[in-house]
């Protein structure tokens, strides 16, 4: 079983201490840090905390290193986390930035304080995202984020789950980037196998 590392910036320590503290119950081998050059190699789940702009930046990186990544962004009541992204498999965030842009959906703004509570119960389903994701090949249960937005409001406990399909022509993981090359086929169901 290999490691997972969760990425996050100082003032979103806490929050990372608590979907790390829940994966070493669930006796999965958690490490912690501030910056992604300290990861030596790929990790099995690299889990990302931050505001849209960091987990942009880590999108590129996550990208370039082959690093399968959870994206987790926490609201004043809960969060969205996914999509669960596989370089050269599934949709990676500069996908969702895109499709999301062509809805003109609004972006929700970073919290720096919220409930705790609501947070708390947030945690707890990043955790639940990663345990299934580490049991993969063992259970027929797949994490909700793989090619799926999850967006959760823990105080009111709603949620909405939104499919993120590859954009062809990303920038950053688009294997079409000109109109002329031929359609590619769609490989997420190849990673549960």
């Amino acid at each position: 079983m290999g490691e997972y590392w969760i990425l996050h910036a100082e003032e979103d320590r806490a929050k990372a201490e608590k979907i790390g503290g829940m994966l070493q119950i669930a006796g999965l081998p958690v490490r912690w840090t501030e910056s992604p050059d300290e990861v030596p190699e790929a990790p099995e789940l690299m889990i990302a905390i931050g505001s849209e702009e960091r987990l942009s930046a880590w999108n590129e990186i996550a990208n370039s290193r082959a690093f399968n990544w959870l994206p987790v962004r926490f609201n004043r009541l809960g969060g969205s986390v996914g999509p669960l992204v596989i370089p050269g498999v599934t949709a990676c965030r500069e996908c969702l930035k895109r499709r999301m842009a062509s809805l003109s959906s609004p972006d929700v703004p970073e919290a720096a304080a919220g409930f705790e509570l609501s947070w708390q119960i947030f945690a707890g389903i990043v955790a639940l995202e990663v345990a299934k994701w580490s049991s993969r090949h063992k259970s027929s249960f797949a994490p909700l984020t793989l090619g799926h937005l999850l967006e959760f409001d823990a105080f009111h406990i709603e949620g909405e789950l939104s499919a993120v399909h590859r954009v062809p022509t990303c920038t950053v993981c688009g294997v079409r980037r000109s109109a002329s090359l031929a359609a590619q086929p769609w490989t997420e169901a190849a990673v549960l196998a």
